[in-house]
């Protein structure tokens, strides 16, 4: 967040977070760090119907669980002001493990990898997906979609997202089959552990619509049949590439720590992409995370699971941090 001394922090509590020892401890752990920069913290419990300018700080943390707080409210402040108001984040997920595993990587670096990817991707037609567990998908890729740069940098009009560590975007035409071994994630309440090492999901897709998908377990199934009864949830909405080599293992609970991890997810639903440049849109969103894979851009082999990104043969932007971010989507 860029804290300098003499600066103040508000972190904005939404009410998904009690009082719990562990809850406290955190808080105690972030504001302990926040002082010893020189900065302070003033921690302040909010509801979703008070939106109040007149308590931001020089930097704004909202501080959640899955709530967005504020969503519109924030992003009409931020038209009205420019660049000349608060810094903004949003920090989702609010646990031991997010702070245990999704801040290692230094933002310069997080964003140079990004970057790269992105690049790389512009300047490719096709993505080949594959894993042992049977993951065998072909994506094109086409240059009117936009691509995301998350590494929770805040542009000055949109918050910066945390967890940090992801690229999407958008093809029309996603082919193939995907086993998700690695978790969910979903912008809806979900009965149980997100983790599909016991119960993956294979699901089948054809021009970016699931024409099937099954579990071995019976909750998972109910889920996905009650999902794909929303409308448009059967789209892919969202190519996304975990990029946070931090994060080492799920967790388990519905997180954006774990569609971070390093690989590739596929979104349902929810289209990423900026309002109005797709004829459609879905009430739900919900990420198939794979637990290890391997990544082409046309010819060259990206990504492995074992290795990482190879950063010797992705391409490199001369593009400073903090420019060419598109962030099209508030993240739940």
């Amino acid at each position: 967040m860029a804290l300098r001394p003499g600066e103040r922090i508000s972190v904005l509590v939404s009410d998904e977070i009690g009082s719990s020892e562990g809850e406290v401890a955190i808080m105690a752990t972030l504001r302990r760090a926040v002082e010893s920069l020189g900065a302070d913290l003033e921690s302040i419990k909010v509801r979703s119907a008070e939106f109040d300018p007149k308590i931001f700080g020089d930097v704004v943390l909202y501080a959640s669980k899955l709530k967005s707080i504020h969503k519109t409210e924030l992003l009409e402040h931020l038209r009205d002001t420019a660049k000349n108001g608060s810094r903004f984040y949003r920090l989702f997920n609010f646990s031991n493990e997010l702070f245990e595993l999704c801040f290692t990587m230094r933002q310069e670096d997080l964003w140079e990898l990004n970057q790269c990817i992105i690049h790389t991707g512009r300047e490719s037609s096709q993505v080949r997906v594959a894993s042992d567990a049977g993951t065998d998908l072909m994506i094109s890729l086409d240059g009117h979609y936009d691509w995301t740069n998350s590494c929770g940098y805040f542009d000055g009009s949109f918050p910066g997202v945390l967890p940090p560590g992801e690229v999407n975007t958008y093809s029309p035409h996603v082919n193939g089959v995907i086993v998700a071994d690695g978790a969910i994630n979903a912008s809806f309440g979900f009965p149980g552990d997100p983790r599909l090492s016991e119960s993956p999901i294979v699901a089948e897709i054809v021009d970016s619509k699931v024409v099937s998908a099954t579990s071995d377990s019976p909750v998972l199934q109910i889920v996905l049949n009650q999902f794909f009864g929303v409308e448009n949830a059967v789209r892919v909405g969202e190519v996304g590439f975990g990029t946070n080599r931090g994060i080492t293992r799920f967790v388990p609970f519905v997180s954006h720590i774990n569609e971070r991890y390093p690989g590739l997810h596929l979104g349902l639903g929810t289209p990423t992409q900026r309002a109005g440049s797709l004829d459609w849109s879905s009430a739900l969103h919900l990420d198939l995370i794979l637990a290890s894979c391997e990544i082409w851009f046309d010819d060259r082999p990206i990504f492995s699971s074992s290795g990482g990104y190879d950063r010797d043969i992705l391409l490199e932007p001369d593009v400073p941090i903090g420019s060419d971010t598109v962030l099209s989507v508030d993240a739940f």
